[in-house]
């Protein structure tokens, strides 16, 4: 009996790549979760940590290191270095970059693999200088 759900809206399954497209055509399926364009993978050991997690008697929570809202940077890929603001639509993380000037925020799709929190003292201004 599931008690508590620890990642809502998430199945895992082990599996080989091959097989995605089908797992895909599973009815309430819709996608899986990629980092850096190549499916996520999990290990072994950290599934057995959690199901070790799971047989203790003591509470368990999952915690999102990132919330909405926050100043973070991109370490990998064409937007490296980029600076922006975190932001959550329908349970996606979208990287923005805010046009205050028009009102505006340009948002991108985008793994909190490829984030890093930037700290007040360490945030860039527009014209790329540190603050």
């Amino acid at each position: 009996m599931i008690e508590k759900v620890l990642f809502p809206s998430y199945i895992f399954i082990n599996t080989l790549e091959c097989y995605l497209y089908n797992i895909c055509q599973v009815p309430k399926v819709s996608t899986f979760i990629r980092c850096g364009g190549k499916p996520a993978k999990i290990s072994y050991n950290c599934i057995d940590t959690i199901k070790r997690m799971l047989s203790m008697d003591h509470e368990i929570s999952v915690v999102n290191d990132f919330c909405e809202g926050e100043h973070v940077r991109i370490l990998y890929g064409p937007l490296a270095g980029y600076e922006g603001v975190l932001v959550r639509q329908k349970s996606k993380t979208h990287f923005g970059i805010q046009l205050k000037e028009i009102n505006h925020t340009v948002l991108i799709n985008i793994s909190t693999n490829f984030l890093e929190k930037v700290f007040e003292g360490k945030r860039k201004t527009e014209n790329g200088d540190k603050r």
